[in-house]
């Protein structure tokens, strides 16, 4: 059985939330890593605490398994799996069929799922790049701003067209360069 997206009226179809909520594992079904990943950093998400209870997920690095980042960063395993698929560590593979994915301790309950039909699709979340100074010769708390409102380095990267291990170099020798 499936459900329309309450919040407005959506095309797309989303399964009945399992266990009480949508859980991303579940919305990775209907939606895209990129609006979920949107969604994430607009909205916030939960997360199933240590003894069951969904809590907000912390502000932390992408290390913290109860972070939006380490959320984001899921999200990105997901998307490097339906673009190049492998047999490295596979998204489908068997271990999911007797453990819980990583992207089901990760949703939202019904009355707090974002309104998923109105975030694009692709396209840059954030403020736009300013084309008049180089990206790379800005001062440190623009980096560390712009990273922890990003949520990791691939998302901060993806602003201004650059690989995550692009940005990363530029924010470790302007952010180290200031310590």
């Amino acid at each position: 059985m499936t459900v329309r997206n309450k919040n407005k009226s959506s095309h797309v179809s989303i399964p009945e939330p399992l266990g009480g909520w949508y859980s991303l594992g579940l919305l990775l079904q209907s939606y895209s890593p990129a609006q979920l990943a949107s969604a994430i950093e607009l909205h916030g998400i939960l997360v199933v605490d240590a003894v069951g209870r969904r809590v907000p997920a912390t502000d932390g690095s992408d290390t913290d398994k109860r972070s939006k980042a380490y959320a984001i960063l899921l999200l990105e395993a997901r998307y490097a799996e339906l673009e190049n698929p492998g047999p490295q560590y596979s998204w489908e593979a068997e271990r999911w069929d007797t453990e819980q994915h990583p992207t089901y301790f990760f949703g939202w309950l019904p009355e707090q799922l974002p309104n998923l039909d109105a975030i694009p699709v692709s396209g840059a979340i954030g403020a736009a790049k300013d084309s008049t100074k180089d990206w790379t010769q800005r001062p440190a708390h623009d980096f560390v701003q712009e990273k922890a409102k990003a949520g990791s380095f691939a998302k901060a990267g993806e602003i201004h067209n650059v690989t995550r291990q692009r940005y990363s170099d530029v924010y470790n020798k302007v952010v180290g360069q200031n310590k």
